[in-house]
C-alpha cells in the first residue's frame, strides 16, 4: 500500500511540474510579445498638435525576430 501511495504521489508531482513548466513558458512568451508591441509603436505630434501613436511594423518585427518568436 505504501508503495502505491509513493508511486501515485510521484506521478502527480511529475504532472504538476510539467504543467507548471508549460504555463511558465506561455507566460514568458506572452510577456515577450507584449514587450514587442510596446516597442513597435511610434509617438509624435501631428500638425494639429495632438499626440499620435502609430504602429511601427519594422521595430515590432525586429523585436520579434530577436526574441525568436516570429
Amino acid at each position: 500500500m505504501k508503495q502505491i501511495i509513493i508511486t501515485i504521489t510521484t506521478i502527480a508531482i511529475v504532472i504538476i511540474t510539467i504543467m507548471a513548466y508549460n504555463t511558465a513558458q506561455q507566460a514568458i512568451r506572452i510577456q515577450a510579445i507584449d514587450g514587442c508591441l510596446h516597442a513597435g509603436t511610434a509617438s509624435f505630434k501631428n500638425a494639429a498638435g495632438v499626440d499620435v501613436q502609430t504602429p511601427d511594423d519594422y521595430s515590432y518585427n525586429l523585436c520579434m525576430q530577436r526574441k525568436g518568436i516570429k
